[in-house]
């Protein structure tokens, strides 16, 4: 009796470290065969390592040390000593003895009188004695004295110089106190007489300003 069994082969298929079992029919029948047992191992096989290519690389040949040449010193140029040259002493000139001197001529002709120039000065203006005006005006002044009852009273006495501007005509500018006696009293009494002797004579003949100032004492004394 012809048996027929399976014979059950497996093929080991390597792909990209994959493994499937691939079962190969040898024959078939329709009478059962009871299954063998058996075991398997299953390996895997690692993937093939790309093969590096070697690359051979030159060593570069030793550099060349080249050596500074020494530094040779020029000798320092020696110094030339300067020359002092000494100046010539100046020519001196020395007239010659057969030389004659030269007689200086002059003109002898009368020179001739220039036109004469006329003398625009001013002739000088005629002296004018305000001394004399001034005392003129004091004697105005004095005549209109008149001793404050107050300062009789409580005796009072004093000097008050007064300043006096007066114009051409005569006629008073202005007129100040120059020098205090000391007391108010007596000072105003001396300004109201100057005030009262007002208009004065006209100023002297010649006398080219516009006005004149004189500075007169006016004294006050009980027992005169």
């Amino acid at each position: 009796m012809l048996s027929t069994w399976f014979t059950p082969m497996f093929a080991a298929i390597s792909l990209s470290g994959a493994i499937a079992l691939l079962p190969i029919q040898v024959a078939s029948s329709k009478i059962p065969v009871p299954q063998e047992e058996f075991s398997f191992e299953v390996i895997e096989v690692p993937p093939a390592e790309p093969e590096v290519e070697k690359l051979e690389v030159e060593e570069p040949p030793p550099e060349k040390i080249v050596k500074p040449k020494p530094v040779v010193r020029k000798p320092r140029p020696k110094r030339k000593k300067k020359k002092i040259v000494k100046p010539e002493p100046l020519a001196q000139f020395v007239p010659k003895q057969d030389e004659e001197p030269v007689e200086e001529v002059y003109d002898t002709e009368p020179l001739v009188d220039p036109t004469p120039v006329p003398d625009l000065t001013p002739p000088p203006r005629p002296e004018v004695d305000l001394r004399a005006y001034g005392k003129s005006i004091h004697g105005a002044v004095v005549q209109h004295q008149n001793y404050p009852r107050v300062a009789r009273r409580l005796e009072l006495e004093g000097k008050t110089l007064v300043e006096i501007s007066v114009n051409l005509e005569g006629e008073l500018v202005h007129v100040v106190i120059n020098r205090s006696s000391g007391h108010e009293l007596l000072d105003k009494e001396a300004l109201r007489m100057v005030e009262a002797a007002a208009p004065f004579d006209h100023l002297p003949v010649g006398y080219s300003e516009s006005e004149v100032t004189v500075v007169i004492p006016i004294k006050f004394r009980l027992r005169d």
